[in-house]
């Protein structure tokens, strides 16, 4: 099957263009002002409707897969627009295809949607309550998604990192090499969850649908959670990383009011992944493990 995959420039995106090599053909897009080195990639404007229906049209693909986001939280606070563009419009435009023409449709959410308050994890049916703009749009897209009833698959996950891309893991790696002290919120609690990982199930739980993958898609259709095992804060994820590369900088905890940023941020990003566990039976791994089998 084609297999259209949006974002491959992203750090999502470049591992999902590897994990779903085993299940068909897979036709990459980019934003038209990146670059990509793969010949067969497509650029693709998010923002544009017709853009976005041209490259199916040319694709016709069975499935889509929509790694592609607006993640930058803070600068989301002041460029409503685009944010929602992406994150709503683009998806809901997806969907509406999806469901006209029969094609699954994979996309990915986060923590963001709910209000990050209390200190147990949120189900799939914890009430949304998004307290940023970037929070809104995404949990905006997500019911904008199941509103056209195409056969779905959203996947919530939570502090995504690789080994590309700009994510905490590389953030931290540059700033241990140039700083003596490093200032780390100890206070807002979650799973640091890799790019891999993330694109290692999804391709898993696809491929427990094949070989009819909508129609096997229709009968599980669904938010699922998806991050690693385990919860630490950031002072924590940047502890262990230092401790598998070792780095002469000193780590200082502190609540999340001495770390100012344009957009709030949830203290609690606990999400409980048993409904992935008893629908498809996979678990992922420890967050712990996996950042150290990241940074070999």
């Amino acid at each position: 099957m084609n297999i259209l995959l949006t974002g491959v420039t992203g750090q999502l995106g470049y591992e999902l263009y590897s994990s779903l090599q085993p299940l068909g053909t897979v036709i990459p897009t980019f934003h038209p002002k990146e670059k990509t080195s793969i010949s067969k990639a497509l650029p693709m404007d998010l923002t544009d409707g017709n853009d976005i229906l041209q490259v199916i049209e040319r694709v016709k693909p069975q499935l889509i897969v929509n790694a592609a986001a607006y993640t930058n939280v803070d600068k989301a606070e002041t460029d409503l627009k685009t944010a929602m563009d992406v994150n709503c419009h683009a998806p809901w435009i997806m969907a509406e295809i999806a469901a006209a023409n029969n094609i699954g449709l994979v996309h990915y959410s986060t923590d963001y949607v709910y209000p990050g308050t209390g200190d147990t994890p949120f189900t799939e049916d914890s009430g949304t309550e998004p307290i940023n703009v970037y929070g809104t749009t995404k949990v905006t897209g997500d019911y904008a998604i199941i509103a056209t009833d195409c056969p779905y698959l959203i996947f919530r996950t939570s502090w995504v990192y690789g080994i590309r891309g700009n994510n905490f893991l590389n953030t931290m790696q540059k700033l241990g090499h140039t700083k003596d002290t490093l200032k780390v919120v100890d206070d807002q609690i979650g799973a640091p969850t890799s790019a891999r990982s993330l694109a290692d199930v999804t391709a898993m739980v696809l491929s427990t649908c094949c070989p009819d993958i909508v129609e096997e898609m229709k009968k599980v259709k669904g938010i699922y959670h998806a991050v690693n095992a385990g919860e630490t804060s950031w002072y924590g994820f940047a502890k262990k990383i230092f401790d598998i590369i070792p780095v002469p900088v000193e780590l200082i905890p502190v609540p999340s009011e001495e770390y100012k940023t344009a957009a709030a941020r949830p203290k609690n990003s606990r999400l409980s992944c048993q409904k992935l566990q008893d629908t498809f039976g996979l678990k992922m791994g420890h967050w712990e493990d996996t950042l150290e089998w990241v940074l070999s």
